[in-house]
């Protein structure tokens, strides 16, 4: 079954010392002691395909004073055998391909490989160089080091992210409390009683101040 889209829970891999050089060192170098980048569980596993992979065409045999894979055996058989560790070279670099790589660095890997098998098909020499060369463990190693600056790369910017967030929400709820004192503020302030309005007789003019003038007996003038 494949693996290329499977997404998994993230597994915790520790920075390998091979990247102690990189961009983002500083980052995740605290004191003595390294953090860790989180790998996808997608990445991981495909990055241990592609180490197993490596190490069988390269190192898989012990001599005790080197080590050597199918690679160099495979090549010392003319042509057949140069095609058939191309073969699986390019399958390695098949697997590599479903953890979403760009294009450049597939074509690093690729020129790894193509000179790789240019140098096998010269006799003895070539062997000899396809031995000390390793393209297979080359690629592996270019596509871990990918793996890891890209998840060091997401850390940074997760981390931003969760900073502007909690800056926002920190905002918020600063208006929200300065809304609420406001408010308990003007609710505490003693409110100014408001004389009513004059009522008007029935025979006003209208106007704020004017005097009402009644006609009648109340009015102290008697009708005749």
């Amino acid at each position: 079954m494949s693996n290329s889209h499977r997404q998994g829970p993230a597994t915790v891999v520790a920075i390998p010392p091979e990247s102690k050089g990189s961009k983002f060192k500083s980052f995740f170098t605290g004191g003595k002691k390294k953090k860790q980048i989180v790998l996808s569980a997608r990445d991981a596993e495909i990055l241990a395909q592609v180490k197993r992979r490596a190490k069988v065409l390269d190192t898989a045999i012990d001599l005790g004073v080197a080590k050597i894979g199918l690679d160099p055996i495979l090549g010392l058989i003319p042509i057949a055998g140069d095609a058939i560790t191309l073969a699986i070279a390019m399958r390695l670099i098949h697997t590599a391909q479903k953890a979403d790589i760009p294009k450049s660095l597939t074509h690093q890997m690729l020129f790894n490989v193509a000179l790789d098998f240019g140098m096998g098909l010269v006799p003895l020499v070539g062997d000899i160089a396809d031995f000390l060369f390793k393209a297979n463990q080359r690629n592996a190693k270019l596509f871990e080091d990918f793996l890891y600056e890209r998840a060091a790369a997401q850390a940074v910017e997760a981390e931003q992210q969760a900073a502007s967030k909690a800056h926002h929400d920190q905002l918020h709820q600063q208006a929200v409390a300065n809304f609420a004192a406001g408010q308990a503020g003007y609710q505490q302030q003693p409110q100014q009683q408001q004389q009513p309005p004059a009522k008007k007789g029935w025979f006003s003019r209208g106007g704020g101040g004017q005097t009402v003038v009644e006609m009648g007996p109340s009015a102290g003038h008697p009708i005749k």
